[in-house]
């Protein structure tokens, strides 16, 4: 790990554990600075603001529970993977939910959602199994991944009342399911 991640990595850190007492807005950069130990000026080389390592660290995280997995773990795990790390990870979630920006959490699980479900509905069509329109393909990948994200934000609201592994079974089913109806749909499309 270089150097400059593992500053990154502490700033983040140190975010995090002050989350558990304050909220989001109250937090400044001279906060999370004086909590890690560093100077500000030390912030500011890496991230321009607080909205910006908050962005950062969506990234990262991302890229630790879904990108990195994508080409060799199947999206039942991934998604599993994604509602155990946000109920793990609940308080900083809540508190960064409380504003809203261009870079809010909501819109980054979108964005990671639509490329985790579009990667699977590929999957599917390489295979074979699918026959669909790249418009078709685009609309099941938003119109499923607005609702994960949606069920997300709502299970971090309510202290998610269910287990994340029920939680991603019943996602994974329904997804199944409709993926089924498609592929169903384009075989008898092929027969007419």
């Amino acid at each position: 790990m270089t150097g400059s991640l593992i500053t990154k990595k502490t700033i983040a850190t140190a975010l995090r554990e002050l989350l558990k007492k304050e909220s989001f807005e109250k937090v400044t950069v001279r906060d999370i600075m004086r909590h890690c130990h560093m100077r500000r000026q030390t912030f500011y080389n890496y991230f321009k603001d607080k909205y910006e390592l908050v962005s950062w660290i969506y990234y990262e995280e991302a890229i630790e529970n879904i990108q990195d997995y994508m080409n060799y773990e199947n999206t039942a795990m991934i998604i599993e993977r994604i509602f155990t790390y946000l109920y793990e990870n609940q308080n900083f979630y809540i508190k960064v939910l409380e504003f809203t920006s261009q870079n809010s959490l909501s819109d980054y699980l979108l964005e990671q959602t639509k490329l985790l479900i579009r990667h699977w509905i590929d999957e599917l069509d390489d295979n074979g199994d699918l026959s669909l329109t790249n418009d078709f393909a685009d609309f099941l990948s938003d119109f499923y991944s607005y609702a994960i994200v949606g069920v997300a934000i709502k299970c971090l609201n309510d202290s998610c009342p269910e287990k994340p592994k029920i939680i991603a079974k019943r996602i994974v089913r329904l997804l199944d399911q409709a993926f089924q109806s498609a592929q169903d749909r384009s075989k008898h499309q092929r027969r007419d």
